[in-house]
């Protein structure tokens, strides 16, 4: 049966660039947004470069699995200071998982 009101979070996997070139799968719970509270997130970050990466990423990550440490902000923030490219793989896998892309193995 087709549900009106979506899950109120789904998971995806972000691939995290390491030191020494090899790449890591973070996989991450996140939030479902609607259309419209989906594009005033967008539009608010557009309009406040100033904000935080973790405070931009805790609006649309829950939690994560399979981590050496449970998820919290201060653990969020802690994956921000130890990897230099966090931002742009999460966003990326919290828009395909969104739409529903298929992720291969």
């Amino acid at each position: 049966m087709f549900k009106l009101i979506p899950e109120p979070t789904f998971t995806g996997v972000a691939k995290i660039a390491a030191a020494g070139g090899a790449t890591q799968e973070l996989r991450l719970v996140f939030k479902h947004r609607t259309v419209a509270h989906l594009q005033a997130f967008l539009d608010h970050a557009a309009a406040h470069p100033e904000r935080s990466d973790l405070d931009g990423l805790l609006d649309i990550v829950a939690g994560w699995e399979d981590v050496d440490v449970p998820f919290s902000p201060e653990a969020l923030g802690q994956l921000l200071d130890n990897y230099h490219d966090v931002v742009r793989p999460v966003m990326d896998a919290y828009f395909e998982a969104l739409r529903g892309a298929k992720q291969g193995n």
